[in-house]
């Protein structure tokens, strides 16, 4: 069912509502005179909504209000996708704390757009409720500052996690978000979390700091985050879990095939070692246009006088590293690093890269590199990087002699030209 401002509601208001009752998919478009969908357009709740989508209904400011309404006995019990775009005076999903009961608990596709004055999509009291959302977008919110919030909760008392069932989470264009979760980060399971996007969420800093959040990520597959110019780190140190009394490598990450990081100024590496080793199916690694990254792989959890170890990554096949005006190589640690079935290579606008890696690098597949123009390979990987940089360091001391030349030669015809003025 379609409703919008240029319908002859008010006449026909009666079997309207009515039929409201019975909708299974409703859209509201340019829908004036209505402040909270579920109080203003009908009583007695939406039994058998399915699918909402809110657009353009600037006087919507809740979904539902049970703050200054009494609360239907149900409502949105069986709605299980919902739009809300382009609704400028749209607050809060739910206002107040008190539900109705099953409200929301089927809702699995939640997607909000263009709402410039909501802070928060959920709440712990409408949080509580989702526990079948599976894929949640946030787009163009200029006044939100997390998506869901967590606060309050105690983690001893908290029997289940929440977000168990997000599959798919896209946020962009959130230039005030400073967290996407915000509070105890340990009552948060994305154990069914395959895809996550953001882009130009330039409050965020950190990611997946916590360890406990980290080892959920059995299923993750894709990461993208593009323009967060002031994250400083995506992915935390992993502590290594044990068994019989011997650390094992963590199952968090073992699925992720695909890490897409661009235009992230204050990044300055991607992950740890023991994350690194975690990358079994990783096939595809690009880093391009972050200013601050020094290395890919950090050696900072290493203590000192460590012997060399050894790092895998047996998917990798594709690897673009790009306008890292930071990047000095792969990893400063002494680790033999393999990458069986690496093919595709590209090391480009990277002018302070000395050497790929301090320890050895096996490269079964590669037998070239793609550089901004055209390729390079010597036989091996480390020696490839080595003669780049080099022939880097001797063109841009050309270059300097070739400037500093035409510098005084410059100087010379100024100071010719004086003279020939005063003498006329």
């Amino acid at each position: 069912m379609i409703l919008s401002h240029d319908m002859r509601f008010s006449p026909l208001l009666g079997w309207v509502k009515d039929l409201l009752k019975r909708s299974e998919f409703l859209f509201l478009h340019e829908f004036i005179g209505v402040q909270d969908i579920d109080g203003d357009l009908i009583s007695g709740g939406f039994t058998e909504l399915k699918c909402l989508t809110l657009q353009s209904c600037d006087n919507v400011k809740y979904l539902l209000n049970t703050l200054e309404r009494a609360a239907p006995h149900e409502t949105f019990h069986n709605l299980e996708e919902l739009t809300i775009y382009s609704n400028h005076s749209f607050v809060e999903i739910c206002h107040g704390q008190v539900l109705p009961a099953g409200s929301f608990n089927k809702l699995k596709r939640l997607d909000v757009k263009w709402c410039q004055n909501i802070l928060n999509i959920a709440p712990i009291h409408l949080l509580r409720r989702l526990k079948n959302l599976e894929y949640c977008s946030v787009f163009f919110c200029a006044s939100l500052l997390h998506v869901f919030d967590l606060q309050g909760l105690d983690i001893v008392n908290q029997e289940t996690k929440f977000l168990a069932s997000l599959k798919e989470i896209e946020l962009i264009a959130l230039p005030e978000m400073t967290h996407i979760w915000k509070g105890d980060s340990r009552l948060i399971s994305l154990c069914s979390l395959k895809k996550l996007c953001l882009w130009a969420c330039d409050n965020l800093t950190k990611l997946f700091s916590h360890n406990s959040l980290l080892q959920s990520l059995a299923t993750l597959e894709e990461v993208t985050i593009i323009s967060c110019i002031n994250l400083e780190e995506i992915f935390g140190k992993m502590e290594m879990m044990r068994k019989n009394s011997q650390p094992t490598t963590s199952q968090g990450l073992q699925n992720l095939t695909t890490i897409n990081i661009q235009s992230c100024s204050k990044l300055v590496n991607l992950f740890t070692a023991s994350i690194a080793e975690s990358l079994v199916l990783l096939k595809t690694l690009r880093v391009i246009s972050c200013a601050a990254v020094q290395e890919i792989v950090t050696d900072r959890e290493r203590s000192k006088g460590a012997s060399a170890e050894r790092i895998e990554f047996p998917s990798l096949f594709e690897m673009e590293l790009r306008n890292l005006d930071s990047l000095t190589c792969f990893c400063s640690g002494q680790y033999l690093i393999e990458f069986p079935a690496l093919e595709m290579l590209t090391i480009a606008e990277c002018p302070k890269i000395k050497t790929f890696g301090y320890g050895d690098q096996v490269t079964a597949k590669l037998n070239r590199v793609e550089l901004q123009e055209g390729n390079r390979w010597t036989g091996n990987l480390n020696d490839t990087v080595k003669q780049l940089f080099h022939e880097q360091e001797r063109i841009q001391k050309q270059e300097g002699m070739r400037t500093g030349r035409l510098t005084e030669s410059s100087a010379a015809e100024i100071e010719n030209s004086l003279m020939r003025l005063l003498q006329h």
